[in-house]
């Protein structure tokens, strides 16, 4: 558990969470007021191989991502800001569910390596569903947010979504690359 966690100005990782190498499934939950803001590489970096929950993360001005989550399990994120980042805002790549509220990725991929990358959230989950609701994406240089699902008719849901002024496009939902 990290509560109320302030990782600045670091080199590469703000935090690097890493338990994906234990024989257990431990899970990994942030809450609290947590801040990953202008680090060298990712603001947070979750591998784990269990059970992923943030509440309460702002990742800023990051040089590559905001917040990477990398697990086999179900991933929960909520109340969480993840800004001008210069690759991705969010990506979680699970096989499991995934369940975002209030999540706020705007102004992400400013410094892209490649044109319209860059979106404000990325989810792939093989065989999981992803549920998106009060959330916003606005002004990120690739999409507003790209998930891929094996079914995109019947794995992805969302309610009370903004998006706008994304330059890759407002949304994709795909099945996985």
């Amino acid at each position: 558990v990290l509560n109320t966690v302030t990782a600045l100005n670091n080199y590469d990782f703000g935090a690097h969470v890493l338990n994906h190498y234990s024989p257990g499934t431990g899970s990994v939950s942030v809450i609290g007021k947590n801040t990953f803001a202008s680090n060298g590489l990712f603001g947070l970096h979750v591998e784990s191989n269990g059970l992923v929950s943030i509440t309460g993360a702002d990742a800023s001005f990051n040089e590559q991502y905001g917040i990477l989550i990398d697990t086999e399990k179900v991933v929960t994120l909520s109340n969480t800001m993840a800004l001008n980042n210069d690759w991705e805002g969010v990506v979680i790549a699970t096989k499991a569910n995934v369940t975002i509220s209030n999540l706020a990725s705007f102004s992400n991929g400013r410094l892209s390596p490649v044109l319209n990358f860059g979106s404000g959230l990325l989810v792939i989950t093989d065989g999981g569903k992803v549920y998106l609701k009060n959330s916003s994406f606005i002004a990120n240089e690739g999409y507003g947010f790209e998930v891929y699902v094996n079914n995109p008719s019947l794995d992805f849901f969302m309610s009370l979504v903004n998006y706008m002024g994304n330059f890759g496009g407002t949304k994709l939902v795909l099945t996985p690359p």
